[in-house]
């Protein structure tokens, strides 16, 4: 029976809002529905909002709705909690009464009656427990204090990637658009330099920058937004940082502030007095006035502004970074639709300008300008010129050209060279390499051409 009793396995934990410990017996098949729903019976807090935090001895960085209650235990841990239990809003609630045994309190109301040995003896036990349990209660609630507050700082570091996630987005929109306004400066002159009519010019890119001014705009708010939740992210950070290292939080395992040298003490002297068979009225006085003094100093220690106030920084840290959880996510929410939105608009810009550019060639191309040559008419005559019946300059015209009249006597090549026969290299445009090397060489010019038209109409998108 008694390796059945020593073999059950005990989850103990301290619950901050009710100042006591607690204490359940789990197994393989315990979850953590049943380990709430045993909190709850015990400490009268709701399911929702019971909260749990892990000591620094524990293994795991959390606990999950997968999380057993036997992956909590820590054998031969019995002195100190496996687990904290925190209220939402709350840490310890206000004008918390002490647990005083029933034998203490009879004493107080009865101070000046003389205790019968076995009474003494009981009432000297439960006035040494109930002090040293005050000590041990008040230094364990620091220690879930302490392991609240780097919870906290813990969830707080760990939110950084995502708020500068959200900078770098927000630089990134402010970036591209900027470098679109860029785009549309240089596509806006290279419109006015192919000499397209002002007016369209006008019409088309006075739309193109009213969009970009609404979406520079919108942007703007993002970037605002942004700034914000970086600076109360860093605000909180340190707050939290702060609260981890309070005075109160500072080697608190060392104090000794219910005075338990003097208690044990006056546990002696008493304990000897009932074994010699000594006592008398005021047998019990000493230990009845440590109790005193361990009530004073608890209600001094649980009212103490400082404690008070670092409890309620945790609070409100908590409370914002809940605020600024749900203003990250929201603002990633619009920054993800803002790049969409200006991915789509860059796309429709550059389809508009591109049909403008269009535009403007094929007008271009249907109205060609007069080419010259030296400074003469055009090289390309018309009907009447080739008649003769104009009085225009025509090819036969040219300097050093040969005459051409209709109806007239012409020459053949050959005559017109002499009589020398005709090579390869006449066949060309002056004297020139033969048609092979010619058909090279315009070969090459064709590519390259091709190449000068692909790096413009790449720039231009």
């Amino acid at each position: 029976m008694l390796d059945s009793i020593l073999s059950k396995k005990i989850l103990t934990m301290f619950c901050l809002y009710d100042f006591r410990f607690l204490s359940i017996e789990i197994d393989e098949t315990t979850d953590l529905e049943t380990l709430c729903s045993a909190i709850t019976s015990q400490t009268g807090i709701a399911r929702e909002a019971i909260e749990f935090v892990l000591p620094l001895d524990q293994k795991l960085d959390r606990v999950t709705a997968t999380t057993k209650p036997i992956d909590l235990y820590l054998d031969g841990f019995h002195d100190k909690p496996m687990l904290f239990i925190v209220k939402q809003g709350a840490i310890i609630q206000t004008d918390l009464k002490p647990q005083i045994p029933k034998s203490v309190t009879d004493v107080f109301q009865n101070i000046k009656v003389k205790l019968k040995p076995h009474m003494l003896r009981q009432f000297v036990s439960n006035a040494w427990y109930f002090v040293t349990n005050e000590q041990r209660i008040y230094g364990t609630a620091l220690d879930g204090i302490k392991n609240y507050g780097l919870m906290l700082n813990d969830q707080i570091v760990k939110g950084r990637d995502n708020v500068s996630k959200l900078n770098k987005v927000s630089y990134g929109i402010s970036g591209g658009l900027e470098y679109h306004k860029l785009s549309l400066i240089q596509a806006k002159e290279m419109a006015m330099v192919k000499q397209l009519p002002p007016g369209t010019i006008q019409q088309c890119f006075s739309v193109l920058e009213e969009r970009c001014t609404r979406m520079e705009a919108t942007i703007g708010k993002l970037a605002e937004v942004a700034d914000k939740i970086t600076t109360r992210y860093e605000s909180v950070l340190k707050r939290s940082r702060e609260a981890v290292a309070h005075q109160l939080l500072r080697g608190y395992d060392q104090h000794d502030p219910f005075n338990l040298k003097s208690l044990d003490n006056r546990y002696e002297i008493a304990r000897v007095q009932i074994l010699e068979k000594n006592t008398h009225e005021k047998s019990h006085i000493d230990m009845l006035q440590a109790v005193y003094e361990c009530l004073k100093k608890r209600d001094i220690l649980l009212r103490d502004y400082s404690f008070k106030e670092l409890q309620q920084q945790l609070i409100d840290i908590r409370r914002e970074m809940q605020e600024i959880r749900k203003a990250l996510d929201k603002a990633q929410e619009h920054a993800e639709k803002f790049k969409k939105d200006l991915a789509k608009m860059i796309v429709e810009h550059n389809n508009s300008v591109w049909s403008l550019l269009n535009q403007g060639s094929t007008s271009n191309t249907s109205n060609p300008t007069v080419s010259t040559y030296n400074g003469n008419a055009a090289i390309i005559p018309d009907i009447d010129r080739i008649m003769g019946s104009s009085s225009g300059t025509a090819n036969g015209d040219l300097p050093g050209a040969p005459k051409f009249v209709v109806g007239g006597t012409v020459t053949t090549l050959q005559n017109s060279l002499g009589g020398e026969p005709i090579s390869k290299s006449l066949l060309c445009y002056g004297e020139g390499p033969d048609v092979e090397s010619l058909l090279t060489a315009n070969q090459s010019l064709i590519m390259t051409t091709e190449d000068l038209l692909k790096d413009g109409f790449d720039w231009m998108k």
